[in-house]
């Protein structure tokens, strides 16, 4: 998980369709909140429905993919090219729940449903089979329960990053492939589990970029002109002059992208490999 940069300005769909939306659903719910809370063993009266072609617009999604550079806002796999992948509520936007014990609570964050900020791109494992409803805060005290009570949403303390809002590397690391929460708070830890960061398959992929990482660190500070380098190098590889700067060139030029937010796993990468984001 990386720092994000979300493009300013709201796709047009959620000023021409999401401001009236949201406007509706708080209207209904101020008809009469005690018909829309509950839990699970009691279920609410009534279920605020949520308009998925507005916040789920194809051009929303483009422009999350975009900011993204196509990659999980949690985990940093490349999706397009196995998925689609899903526009997720950071605050969930039907339910929340605050921990595993705990059941599921109504309504959500449903005055957030189609707010530009509360919008990111995410894969369906992150989403789906870890993240799902749950949103718990520090202090589950804070929490805001409704859009009247909006202008305390700045005192929530959520126990998972949001990193449009927040730089992930305060918060976690790694040790080698896994995942580490390195903040008091136990924010880090958290994410980690909340967002399935140490599942197997992503530390097999991480593991995997390492290993081939390793080796050609070697010529990132390689000086073609320092002849002892050269004869160094030369005698080793059992390669020309012309053939040991252009593996050197080419290595340098992989080892500039792999920490790159753009490449996937980038945090690892730069975790292991701190030289290679200065």
């Amino acid at each position: 998980m990386i720092k994000l940069h979300k493009s300013p300005q709201a796709p047009k769909i959620l000023l021409d369709k999401g401001i009236p939306a949201t406007e509706a659903l708080c209207a209904l719910f101020d008809s009469d909140p005690s018909r829309f809370g509950g839990n699970r063993s009691s279920p609410p009266l009534d279920r605020l429905v949520f308009e998925s072609h507005i916040y789920g617009h194809p051009n929303i999604k483009k422009q999350l993919i975009f900011d993204q550079n196509e990659k999980c806002a949690f985990c940093e796999s490349k999706i397009l090219a196995v998925a689609f992948g899903d526009v997720e509520h950071f605050r969930p936007k039907g339910g929340w729940q605050q921990s595993d014990e705990e059941e599921l609570q109504f309504p959500g964050y449903y005055w957030l449903a189609y707010q530009w900020e509360n919008l990111l791109f995410a894969c369906e494992k992150c989403n789906q089979a870890y993240k799902k409803n749950h949103f718990p805060l520090l202090n589950p005290g804070d929490r805001v329960t409704s859009h009247c009570q909006a202008e305390e949403l700045p005192a929530e303390r959520p126990a998972v990053i949001d990193p449009y809002r927040m730089d992930p590397s305060t918060f976690l690391t790694f040790k080698n492939e896994m995942p580490q929460g390195i903040d008091d708070l136990g924010l880090g830890t958290s994410t980690i589990k909340r967002c399935g960061l140490d599942r197997r398959e992503l530390c097999d992929a991480r593991s995997l970029l390492l290993e081939l990482i390793e080796p050609i660190l070697v010529w990132l500070e390689f000086d073609p002109d320092d002849p002892i380098e050269m004869l160094r190098a030369k005698t080793t590889f059992k390669k020309t002059d012309a053939e040991i700067n252009h593996i050197a060139t080419q290595a340098k030029s992989i080892l500039e992208k792999v920490a790159l937010d753009k490449a996937p796993y980038a945090a690892v990468v730069r975790a292991k490999f701190p030289i290679l984001h200065k």
